[in-house]
């Protein structure tokens, strides 16, 4: 039986960050055309080398539908992709044309490229490609790599061959999530190029989904302004008391600590005048005297210079010491009254420190009289539960 001594006042709770961070998009294209999105394109076949006649096409459209990360491929929908299609049998999805019919002069080798438009990345630094997609062919021999240049497509270099993903029990390719780290050298540059090339032979000997790829970002970290290594909350008699430590603080304006009693609808409890710029400790203290009987939920959001806004994480405390409830006397030697104010009381219970049920009292008043004779001396734990649902503690001791 877990002990109820924590719901004894004070009541702290402590929650640490580590250093917040998120990511910003400096660059996306998901091929549907969509708030700036899909325009981000260039050059759908670039031929390197020499193709076969009915080399394999790159296709943009929804005959291979874009899915949810972790979903089977699917038929035309409304999610347009990039794709390696056949241009024997035209766009069927991401479904290629092995081959092996060269010596009937339809010659399937192919080695094309797919590239963006220049992406301008000046300014940010430790950028991450992301992207969505489904491949299979055959081994590295009917394949797709990801490349990159940083000079405007004038020269090009690997930058990870991505692995074959899961194939569905229906054939279809399963829609994988994949990111990877960008060289510096894409740091800070006007005219870094993505690209995927897709190389297939003519053996005749491969196995669709040949490749699809949707949603592509680039990402930086941010390191939010503030560094927050201690919010915490202290439930007293009167009051609680928040305290907060920054280790440090950049462009931080204010903080608005938030108060609220379910953990989802918050109310402004105070602005506190935050440092701006500082790299030292500092510390911050406000005491709540309108807390809520019971739980109150407390959550700090910080506003820089600018106006952006981010919150921490909630934090609770256990309140149970308003005055609405009254023990008296305490310690008590034999009778106990409990009486509450402007509510009525449908159980009492007694408990051991350890939690063991002693005593159940059903009732519909605010106030009833306990006779605790013949009870050992000590320290008990008295629950009171209101027809509202709300449910008190108090430590009692009781005396010879």
């Amino acid at each position: 039986m877990i002990s109820l001594l924590k719901y004894i006042l004070p009541i702290l709770v402590l929650v640490y960050f580590n250093k917040s961070r998120a990511q910003t998009v400096v660059w996306s294209e998901d091929f549907d055309g969509n708030a700036g999105s899909g325009s981000n394109w260039g050059i759908l076949n670039q031929d390197i080398g020499v193709q076969g006649n009915y080399a394999n096409l790159w296709y943009v459209s929804c005959q291979e539908n874009g899915m949810s990360v972790g979903s089977c491929g699917a038929g035309c929908g409304t999610n347009q992709t990039l794709h390696l299609g056949s241009t024997t049998a035209g766009d069927l999805g991401a479904a290629y044309d092995a081959g092996g019919l060269c010596w009937l002069g339809l010659c399937t080798n192919t080695d094309r490229r797919s590239q963006s438009l220049n992406i301008n990345t000046v300014g940010f630094s430790n950028l991450t490609l992301n992207f969505d997609y489904i491949e299979l062919g055959d081994g590295s021999i009917d394949n797709c790599v990801v490349e990159y240049s940083t000079d405007g497509g004038v020269s090009w270099a690997l930058l990870v061959d991505s692995p074959k993903t899961p194939v569905c029990v229906s054939g279809q390719g399963l829609w994988t999530a994949y990111s990877i780290a960008l060289p510096s050298a894409c740091d800070n540059i006007p005219n870094l190029r993505i690209a995927f090339r897709w190389q297939n032979n003519d053996d005749g000997i491969g196995t669709d989904p040949s490749f699809a790829v949707n949603d592509i970002t680039i990402t930086t970290p941010i390191v939010l302004p503030v560094e927050l290594t201690r919010f915490m909350a202290t439930g007293y008699k009167d009051f609680n008391q928040i305290n907060w430590t920054t280790l440090s603080e950049t462009n931080s304006d204010y903080f608005t600590l938030q108060r609220s009693k379910n953990g989802q609808d918050w109310s402004d409890v105070t602005n506190v005048k935050a440092q701006g710029f500082s790299t030292s400790t500092t510390n911050y203290t406000f005491k709540d005297f309108k807390f809520y009987t019971g739980v109150t939920y407390y959550r700090l959001k910080q506003v820089d210079f600018n106006g952006d806004v981010y919150f921490s994480s909630a934090i609770s405390v256990l309140q149970t010491n308003k005055q609405i409830l009254s023990i008296f006397p305490n310690p008590v030697k034999d009778l106990l009254t409990v009486s509450i104010s402007d509510k009525r009381i449908s159980k009492v219970e007694l408990m051991s420190q350890t939690g063991k049920m002693l005593k159940i009292v059903d009732t519909n008043t605010n106030s009833l009289t306990i006779n605790l004779k013949g009870y050992r001396s000590g320290i008990y734990i008295l629950k009171v539960t209101t027809f509202n649902g709300e449910v008190f503690y108090r430590r009692i001791v009781k005396g010879y």
